[in-house]
């Protein structure tokens, strides 16, 4: 009995630990630092992305709709996939592109009071604001 448990609560911690991340990251974050964009630009092309319960999330960066997918490794890894853009004809996509390029790279999370901040191998940093608290 007790090796059986040994397996099953590591397995039911970790699904509630996934569980409790995703409650963290389940909201719309604005987009307040990325690569050479300042804050204007930023601000101005009201960057955002929204994270959805369903593993799936989408982001507006000026003027298509962005959407992915991602799946929760653990309290500190990510992983964004299959990031898909409408394509709408725009004077200035460059943010848009920057982003759907970069998404996929960044497979690291925190959550430091209200702000979401992913990093790659690169340390490279994406930062967003909770959209309530900006």
């Amino acid at each position: 009995m007790l090796p059986l448990l040994l397996i099953l609560f590591p397995m039911t911690f970790f699904g509630q630990t996934q569980k409790n991340n995703l409650e963290k990251l389940k909201n719309v974050w604005m987009l307040v630092k990325f690569e050479k964009f300042s804050k204007d630009q930023l601000v101005q092309n009201e960057a955002q992305i929204r994270i959805n319960d369903s593993n799936s999330g989408s982001a507006q960066m000026g003027c298509n709709d962005l959407h992915f997918s991602f799946k929760i490794k653990n309290d500190k890894n990510i992983q964004f996939s299959d990031v898909i853009s409408t394509k709408k004809m725009c004077m200035d996509i460059a943010l848009e592109n920057a982003f759907c390029k970069k998404l996929k790279t960044f497979t690291k999370y925190k959550i430091e009071g209200h702000f979401l901040i992913l990093t790659n191998s690169k340390n490279e940093e994406m930062k967003f604001i909770e959209a309530a608290w900006d």
